[in-house]
């Protein structure tokens, strides 16, 4: 059995994964947390399957609209911030080779990274670079809450995402407006749904393999996911919703390459995953790359949700965001 491994490597993030790890206590696999002060990985979940069909919809009246960095006053500075791995303290490197002993082929490693202090990079860079030497499939996702001050930011800011993207297989970008909004159960929803496609086999599978053709070529990757809305055919609708989403913050016309992953119970078929894919390429670019797959999960309540991986180049999307200042 594959294991998921969540880390944050800096005190912002930590506040960020200790309320998604509320959310994904029903997750379908054995899943490891580690918090920034820790120096060994928290189990969240082992694999118990009585709460395999444990309802999120349920805790989303509890958690949404919960605000992730109300308190944290302002962007600030962090004293101790090293810029080369080579600064890293011997007492570092020693915790991240423990934490790095855990994880090991097939696994999967998610780590949450502060844009606006820029605090744990280098960290987070080394623990990826050992998981993935170790055939672990590594992740970063970028969370930024602060406004931009001028071009020049963006700028550092584009170069800083460039140098990131050569230490994972992929590097993921969550919008200001999720953060700043609370919008805990749609990023739980989001790893739950990219954690399914890459352990679950399908019936057109999509895998890690997939995710990385997505990312090549230093691509930053918008994660979102849509239900079905009754009233209307449950592809496009589906496509329709995750499109709105705050996940789904970015300029569609600069989206060059996309994964689409239909999930639904037993009567989804091959046409459903088409249209959705045709759905999508009406509002992306017409030459953009689509790759498309079904997976088939019984007893689901929902008829069916469809999850987009889209990529863009990090200027792109950080110039979208600055004009929304």
């Amino acid at each position: 059995m594959r294991d998921l491994f969540i880390a944050s490597l800096d005190d912002r993030s930590d506040r960020l994964l200790k309320r998604l790890s509320s959310l994904l206590t029903g997750c379908r696999y054995p899943l490891k947390v580690r918090y920034s002060d820790d120096d060994h990985w928290e189990t969240i979940t082992d694999i118990d399957h009585d709460t395999l069909d444990h309802d999120l919809y349920s805790m989303e009246r509890m958690k949404e609209g919960e605000i992730l960095f109300s308190s944290l006053g302002g962007v600030g500075k962090n004293p101790n911030h090293r810029t080369s791995a080579h600064q890293l303290k011997n007492s570092e490197v020693q915790v991240l080779d423990e934490l790095g002993d855990h994880i090991g082929r097939g696994d999967m490693v998610l780590i949450f990274m502060d844009m606006d202090r820029k605090m744990g990079h280098v960290s987070a860079q080394y623990l990826s670079e050992m998981s993935i030497s170790q055939g672990a499939f590594s992740i970063g996702f970028i969370i930024k809450t602060g406004y931009f001050k001028d071009i020049k930011e963006i700028e550092d800011l584009n170069r800083e995402l460039i140098s990131l993207s050569g230490s994972f297989n992929g590097l993921t970008a969550i919008p200001p407006v999720v953060t700043r909004e609370g919008r805990n159960v749609d990023i739980a929803h989001m790893i739950r749904h990219l954690t399914d496609m890459a352990f679950t086999p399908g019936v057109v599978n999509l895998d890690q393999a997939d995710l990385m053709l997505t990312s090549k070529g230093g691509a930053l990757l918008i994660m979102t996911w849509g239900a079905a809305i009754p009233g209307g055919n449950k592809a496009t609708t589906s496509v329709k919703d995750a499109l709105t989403r705050p996940l789904c913050d970015l300029d569609l016309r600069s989206v060059r390459k996309a994964l689409v992953n239909v999930v639904g119970s037993g009567d989804l078929t091959l046409e459903d995953s088409l249209v959705a894919s045709e759905a999508l390429r009406k509002k992306i670019r017409s030459n953009a790359n689509i790759i498309w797959g079904v997976n088939i999960v019984e007893g689901m309540e929902e008829d069916m949700e469809v999850f987009l991986i889209l990529a863009t180049t990090p200027m792109e999307l950080l110039l979208h965001w600055y004009s929304k200042n």
